[in-house]
C-alpha cells in the first residue's frame, strides 16, 4: 500500500467519542512518522544467509524503512511459569514432554536448532538457547517462554535495528524494523534489551552465560569508538540511577530524562528505552500539572502540552517497534487521553 492510499483505520466507524479520539491520535502519529497502517508481513525483502562468524543471519535484500513488519510467527510450543534463573526439574520435564508431543517434521526442525552449551540434556539446552520470552509474571519471578523456529535465525546486537515482541492479540511473535536498513545489511535484534545501560564487560558476561557467545557487535568490538561507547553507557547508567531514585524535583527529573533520551539517540539505542523514558516524562509533567493551582492556567497549560508531547513521542516509538495493535499502544492512547482530559 502506498503512502497516498487511504489507510483502513481512517474510514473505520468509531463507536464512541473516545474511540474516535484514539483513531485521530493514531492518524496524526502515522502522519508524523510518514507511515501507513499496512500490516502486511514483508518477508520478500530479506533472506536467511550465511554470516561470517555468526552462522546464519537475516539479511535485507533492499532498503527497508523503519516501522516495517518483516516477520510474524506463531510458537511451536510454549512453556508456562519458566523460572528466571536456573530452571527446575519440573520445568525440564515439561520441556521434554512438549518436545515428545511434536510431530515428526517439527521434531526434526526443533532438533536442528543450535545449542552451543553442550552441557545440558539436548531438549532443555535447545529450549534455553532458542526460546523467546513472551510474558512476565509480575509477582512470581517467572515468565511464559516459547520456541519460534524461524525467529531463532535473527542474530543479536547491543545496538539493534529491529525489535521482537510477543503480540497476544495476534498470537504471534512480531519483528519490526526500528530504523531504516540498507540492502545487504543484517537485521539484528537485542536478546537482552534490559541491559542497554550496562558496560561491555557486563553485557558480554550476561550473553555468554545465557547464549554461549561473546558479542562483537558494532558497540562491543575493539576499535577507536569503544572508549566513547563505554563512556556513553556510564553516563546513561548515572542518569538512569538519578531518575529512578526520584530524589530530585519534578522539573529536574524531567530534565534528566531529556538528557538521557539525548544520550540514547547518540548511542543509537531506540526501543523500548525511548518509549519507557517518554512515558516517565509524560507522567512527571502530568503529576506536576495536577499539583498546580487551577487558577495558574498558563503554567498548567504548559505542563499539559509537555506531557502530551512526551506521550505522543512514546506512541510514535511504539507504533514503529510493535505496531498499532499492540497492547502498549492502547495503554499510551489512554495516557494521552488522560493528559488532555
Amino acid at each position: 500500500m502506498s503512502i497516498n492510499q487511504v489507510n483502513p483505520w481512517q474510514t473505520f466507524p468509531a463507536r464512541n467519542w473516545a474511540e474516535s479520539r484514539n483513531w485521530t491520535e493514531l492518524h496524526h502519529a502515522h502522519t508524523r512518522l510518514n507511515l501507513t497502517c499496512d500490516v502486511t508481513v514483508r518477508t520478500n525483502i530479506w533472506d536467511v544467509r550465511n554470516v561470517e562468524g555468526a552462522g546464519q543471519g537475516c539479511i535485507a535484500l533492499s532498503y527497508i524503512p523503519r516501522g516495517t513488519l518483516i516477520f510474524k510467527e506463531a510458537p511451536l510450543f510454549v512453556i508456562e511459569e519458566v523460572e528466571n534463573g536456573p530452571i527446575s526439574k519440573n520445568t525440564m520435564a515439561r520441556i521434554r514432554y512438549a518436545v515428545t508431543n511434536l510431530n515428526n517434521d517439527d521434531t526434526r526442525r526443533f532438533k536442528a536448532l543450535a545449542d552451543p552449551s553442550r552441557k545440558r540434556t539436548i531438549d532443555v539446552g535447545k529450549f534455553q538457547i532458542n526460546n523467546f520470552q513472551m510474558t512476565v509474571h509480575p509477582t512470581r519471578n517467572t515468565s511464559q517462554q516459547g520456541i519460534f523456529l524461524n525467529a531463532s535465525k535473527f542474530n543479536h546486537s547491543c545496538v539493534p535495528n529491529a525489535y521482537f515482541n510477543w503480540n497476544p492479540a495476534l498470537g504471534c511473535l512480531t519483528v519490526f524494523t526500528t530504523r531504516g536498513i540498507s540492502g545487504g545489511e543484517e537485521i539484528l535484534i537485542n536478546y537482552q534489551h534490559p541491559n542497554a545501560y550496562k558496560s561491555r564487560a557486563e553485557r558480554r558476561q550476561s550473553l555468554q552465560e545465557a547464549y554461549y557467545f561473546e558479542c562483537n557487535c558494532i558497540t562491543c568490538r575493539d576499535g577507536p569508538d569503544l572508549a566513547s561507547n563505554e563512556e556513553l553507557r556510564t553516563r546513561m547508567r548515572d542518569l538512569d540511577g538519578r531518575i529512578q531514585a526520584s530524589d530530585d524535583s519534578t522539573p529536574t527529573r524531567c530534565e534528566n530524562i531529556r538528557r538521557l533520551l539525548g544520550l540514547l539517540k547518540a548511542a543509537g539505542i531506540t526501543y523500548p528505552q525511548n518509549a519507557e523514558l517518554n512515558g516517565q516524562l509524560a507522567e512527571s509533567w502530568k503529576e506536576l500539572m495536577d499539583q498546580i493551582d487551577p487558577r495558574e492556567t498558563q503554567y498548567r497549560t504548559q505542563c499539559r502540552e509537555a506531557a502530551a508531547d512526551a506521550a505522543s513521542r512514546k506512541l510514535e516509538a511504539e507504533i514503529v517497534a510493535v505496531g498499532d495493535d499492540a497492547a502498549e499502544v492502547q495503554e499510551t492512547l489512554a495516557l494521552i487521553g488522560s493528559v488532555r482530559a
